[in-house]
């Protein structure tokens, strides 16, 4: 059973030696047997993958692993003026999309009506507008699908406004213009859960990768220097060589 890595390289040594077990071009060899594995977990290099925050039962826990902030910060106070033009703009409707990135939790609640604008214009409503006024928005809009001819059509139209509905009910309380403090923690995690969805989404497109040399397989990582050393064979008028690679 090939279940890492590590378990393909002890299998592709040399017989008495560290050494990888390589061809004439480069490619490693395991002895001739039958071997069950998958793609995934060769290819992972046991590197843990960032959790899903959709699934995870309690995000809040999650957002303080992953050391991510919930609210603004003391070093982030400096940027308050900055903030509070931000909202004026977005007040008079002038900014279109929110940023690519979110410093804290608050600020996907103070972009929801952008975030989820799909869902705020299929019901016809405003992101300061209380949770009464969601209802009865959901159920004026639900009416006038009963008019519909297309009854197939109608049904598809309520799935979605169904959907709609169930995620915006998160968003809202009993108060017009609230703030993220007054959501109930089960909205708050709705909230976190859209954040962290966004910042492990700016993290994974982040992960790059560097040409190397060809048939360089064999290297080493020293996390304490932050540096890897990697081995390039011999090929043709090309030496073998040690090559270093340092992580900035």
């Amino acid at each position: 059973m090939l279940d890492s890595q590590d378990a393909f390289l002890r299998l592709n040594r040399q017989p008495g030696s560290v050494l990888p077990h390589l061809d004439a071009e480069g490619k490693p060899l395991v002895p001739p047997d039958f071997y069950i594995t998958g793609y995934s977990q060769l290819t992972t290099n046991g590197v843990q993958r960032l959790p899903d925050p959709m699934d995870w039962p309690k995000p809040r826990e999650l957002l303080h692993f992953a050391c991510l902030p919930e609210h603004e910060s003391q070093s982030q106070n400096s940027k308050t003026q900055k903030a509070d033009s931000v909202s004026e703009f977005m007040s008079s409707g002038s900014l279109s999309d929110p940023p690519d990135e979110f410093s804290f939790v608050a600020q996907v609640f103070t972009w929801r009506q952008h975030i989820w604008r799909e869902d705020y214009d299929l019901l016809q409503i405003h992101k300061d507008d209380t949770r009464p006024e969601l209802n009865r928005a959901f159920l004026r809009e639900g009416a006038a699908l009963d008019h519909w001819e297309d009854q197939k059509a109608a049904a598809n139209a309520r799935r979605k406004l169904e959907a709609a509905q169930s995620r915006l009910q998160n968003l809202f309380t009993y108060r017009a213009c609230p703030q993220y403090a007054e959501l109930t923690l089960g909205q708050q995690d709705f909230v976190i859960r859209e954040f962290l969805r966004r910042a492990f989404a700016h993290y994974a497109e982040g992960i790059s990768t560097t040409p190397t040399a060809p048939r360089a397989r064999t290297g080493l990582f020293v996390p304490s220097r932050r540096t890897l050393y990697l081995a390039v064979p011999f090929r043709g008028e090309r030496e073998a060589e040690i090559r270093e690679y340092r992580i900035e």
